[in-house]
């Protein structure tokens, strides 16, 4: 994890840290964390590309 997401060290139970200026980066922030956590990201490489539609209220 790089930038204003980063992992806290702990012995039984994976965390991190994440900071944003707005609600929605947060959430894009935190997703990606606990993708990292999961994952090695510098070793993952694109091989499908697919679209994505969303629709959800207003969170404010």
């Amino acid at each position: 994890m790089s930038g204003l997401c980063r992992e806290l060290p702990h012995t039984a139970d994976p965390g991190m840290r994440v900071e944003a200026d707005a609600l929605a980066e947060l959430f894009e922030r935190s997703a990606l964390g606990m993708f990292g956590l999961m994952f090695d990201l510098a070793a993952l490489r694109p091989n499908t590309e697919a679209g994505v539609a969303v629709e959800a209220p207003h969170v404010s």
